[in-house]
This record gives C-alpha cells, sequence and structure tokens, in this order.
C-alpha cells in the first residue's frame, strides 16, 4: 500500500461509530499489511523495522497494533469495557482522531503510538497532564469546576506523605494558576493546589505524636512557601493582562493606577482587564463553581464516560 493509496482510502472513510471490542476484532481479522512507503518516512535508519499491521474496515486503512493495544489500554478503565464506545473525528495519512465521550485520541498509523488530546473538539495538541485534560490554549475554555476539579486531582497525585518538601508541586501549576486568574479565580484555584498537595497539617497535630512535631512545622512551612509562590505567579499574570487591556473594559478608566489588590496580599475578586466589581459582569467564582458541579452532575449521570 503506498502513500497515495493510504490518503486516499482515509479521506473517503466513512463516518461511523463502534464499540472498541468491534474495533480489536476488525483489526484481529484484517488482513496483514506494512505500509512502509510512508512509515518509513518517520523511522529513516535502516535497521528499522515496523511494527505489526492489519488493515482496518472500520477505519479504511491500515493500522498498527501497538496502536490499538495502545488505546485498549486508555480505556480499560472504562465501565463499558469491550462495549465503549468510539466514533471517528477525522484523519489523515499519519493518524486517525477518534472520541470516547469526552475524550479524544490520536491513533499514530506510523509508529504506533496513541496520545490522549485536549478534551476541546477539533484541537489537535496534547493533554497539559494525565489529570489536567486540556491544553494551555483552551484551559480558559473550561468551565471553572472542571478546571479546579483537575488541578485538585493533578496536586494529590503530588503528594508524597511524610515528605512535604518533595510534595512541592511542579509544572503545570503555572498553566493552572494563569488560567484562574484570568477568570477571577485565583484565590480559589491556589488554596485547592495547596490543599491537595500537602497532608493536613491539623490531622497530623490531632494524632498527638512528639516525634511528628517537627513534620507538623515543616509541612506548613511548606504550605506557606507554595502559597507565596502561587500567589507571585497570579500578580506576574494579573499585571501582564492589565497591561495588555490598557483601560477597564467596563468604564474604560486606566487600569495602571488602580490597586490591582495583590499590594495587600489579596486576590482581586474580578478579572484583571476589569477596576471593580461593578465593572466586572461576570459571577463569582464560588456561584461558577457551583454552576459547573451541577453541570457536570448532569452530565455523568447521562454518560457515564469521561
Amino acid at each position: 500500500m503506498d502513500q497515495e493509496a493510504s490518503s486516499h482510502m482515509i479521506a473517503t472513510m466513512p463516518a461511523v461509530t463502534f464499540t472498541l471490542g468491534e474495533l480489536l476484532a476488525d483489526v484481529a481479522t484484517g488482513s496483514a499489511a506494512a505500509p512502509r512507503a510512508w512509515a518509513d518516512q518517520w523511522h529513516p535508519r535502516e535497521d528499522w523495522s515496523p511494527p505489526p499491521f492489519s488493515v482496518s474496515a472500520l477505519l479504511g486503512t491500515a493500522v498498527p497494533h501497538p496502536a490499538l493495544l495502545a488505546l485498549a489500554g486508555k480505556l480499560s478503565a472504562s465501565a463499558a469495557g469491550m462495549d465503549t464506545g468510539l466514533r471517528v473525528e477525522a484523519a489523515d495519512a499519519h493518524s486517525v482522531l477518534m472520541a470516547c465521550g469526552e475524550r479524544r485520541f490520536a491513533l499514530g498509523l506510523a509508529g504506533g503510538a496513541c496520545t490522549e488530546l485536549c478534551r476541546q473538539a477539533d484541537c489537535e495538541s496534547g493533554m497539559l497532564d494525565a489529570e489536567v485534560p486540556w491544553c494551555a490554549t483552551h484551559l480558559l475554555d473550561t468551565d471553572l469546576y472542571s478546571l479546579v476539579t483537575a488541578a485538585r486531582f493533578w496536586a494529590q497525585a503530588s503528594r508524597r506523605p511524610g515528605d512535604p518538601e518533595r510534595s512541592s508541586p511542579d509544572w503545570p501549576v503555572e498553566e493552572l494558576m494563569k488560567a484562574a486568574v484570568a477568570v477571577a479565580a485565583g484565590e480559589m484555584m491556589a488554596e485547592a493546589i495547596v490543599t491537595a498537595a500537602f497532608d493536613d497539617p491539623h490531622a497530623l497535630e490531632q494524632r498527638d505524636v512528639p516525634a511528628e512535631y517537627g513534620l507538623v512545622l515543616r509541612t506548613r512551612h511548606a504550605m506557606d512557601r507554595e502559597r507565596l509562590r502561587l500567589w507571585e505567579t497570579a500578580r506576574e499574570e494579573a499585571a501582564r493582562l492589565r497591561a495588555a487591556a490598557g483601560d477597564c473594559e467596563g468604564c474604560r478608566r486606566e487600569l495602571c493606577w488602580l490597586d490591582d489588590g495583590f499590594a495587600a496580599g489579596a486576590y482581586p475578586q474580578v478579572r484583571p482587564e476589569y477596576c471593580s466589581p461593578a465593572c466586572d459582569p461576570l459571577p463569582t467564582a464560588q456561584e461558577r463553581y457551583l454552576e459547573g458541579q451541577q453541570n457536570w452532575q448532569t452530565r455523568l449521570r447521562g454518560n457515564p464516560i469521561f
């Protein structure tokens, strides 16, 4: 199968939906193929040999077995199992974009990789992290509840019980804080990250173990240090957004002469492009968080795959 034939098959493939089990069975019973004509462009070394390929009638092209196995592994936690529904969003000569509920994947047709993509429709960028399923560009398009919840899960994964110095979360915390500042939720985001990333010092105190007194002090120190780092990240991002806006988008006053809230060590309760709550029409962060939580619960009841 040459590159021209492969591209034609992908371009004319029908828009169908199927289950994971049907896709695996389709590839398992398909005829063997090895489209070296275009796969070699990715691996030009003479000692490289392509993975096994089989022609998929559902996808209309030859698919490397490792890519299908990687997709099955990423969907292994799905409650529907082999009945997990899949649909094709788009395809070209090198990959097939597939969706499963809100999750999206790029099935590589050359080296056999399967990459989970940003959950924003039509975006081909990868996720920031396994717990933050959006790219940096589309964090701002995410509802506040989903954004804070993803940050909390990610911070919990970085926790090191009994070792607060190693629990300090790293990338992509800056991207999460910048997205939160842009929607006037910096304080909520910072507290979600700090409380999830470290052991609760009050719970440690309740155990009343003299040997752990030093751990309590180190944990509080690490939490304060992380709060300061997040606060400085938020301050810098707010200053950047204010400078870019120039004037308040509500009353058109100059933003550079206004107290942005950070001078007193507090997070502003409005977006950086506005000077006061009277000018910013956006509901409070708490109101938007609760609204997003209700919407998420509604979607979850209608579609348990996410």
